[in-house]
């Protein structure tokens, strides 16, 4: 997993398996999510936020997961459509790009 890079240039931080599953469980013990729900994400697997919401509690709670490579507002948007998407990960910028002020998907 990488840092943020925040404050220089984004440094390598071992996690180890353990680390990875105690995150998603925590995480997941306080978020509703029903069986049914299904997850678009377009955010990188590299970064914590990609890594654990998006792909390990999907998997840990056996939801539906639909994954973009980058985010194009109108394919996402239709997917959601289309998929009967429930959650959206997605960072404030690409929603704001998006136009889509008050967006029900992305309260």
């Amino acid at each position: 997993m990488y840092t943020s890079g925040t404050t220089g240039l984004p440094k390598g931080a071992v996690l180890t398996h353990y680390n990875l599953m105690s995150d998603a469980e925590a995480i997941a013990a306080v978020r509703y999510t029903e069986p049914k729900d299904v997850v678009i994400s377009v955010l990188p697997l590299f970064h914590c936020y990609g890594q654990t919401h998006s792909l390990n509690i999907s998997i840990l709670l056996g939801l539906t997961m639909l994954m973009f490579e980058k985010f194009e507002t109108d394919k996402v948007f239709a997917a959601i459509e289309e998929e009967d998407s429930t959650i959206l990960y997605a960072v404030p910028t690409m929603v704001n790009i998006s136009g889509r002020d008050g967006c029900s998907y992305c309260t």
